[in-house]
């Protein structure tokens, strides 16, 4: 009888395991939704660049430029040039813009 509710709790608890528990598991937003938001560059006291769902805002120049996004690619057509990123996050706090050598930024608060 011992052994039988033993090996009945035994059953319970792995069914448990396999079903997930809550079935509430964490799913990353998309990087679109990600990299929205106010980021500054490494060792810089002040913004740099915002992110917006259809632009990007770059307050020392009081200056927006429209961007498309593309999976994990970026395209921003600047005044005098166009500029395409690879667009990494690392975290929740951390982007990464890549245009050959990757441009590291925090979000600033």
């Amino acid at each position: 009888m011992r052994h039988s509710l033993l090996f009945a709790v035994l059953l319970l608890a792995g069914a448990a395991c396999k079903s997930g528990g809550s079935g509430k598991e964490a799913v990353a937003a998309p990087i679109e939704v990600r990299m929205l938001g106010t980021w500054a560059a490494i060792g810089e006291p002040n913004a740099t660049f915002v992110i917006t769902k259809d632009s990007i805002f770059y307050p020392d120049h009081n200056k927006t430029y429209k961007y498309v996004l593309s999976h994990d690619s970026m395209h921003i057509q600047f005044d005098d040039y166009d500029g395409d990123y690879l667009v990494k996050m690392r975290g929740k706090d951390t982007l990464v813009l890549m245009e050959g050598e990757p441009n590291v930024y925090y979000r600033f608060k």
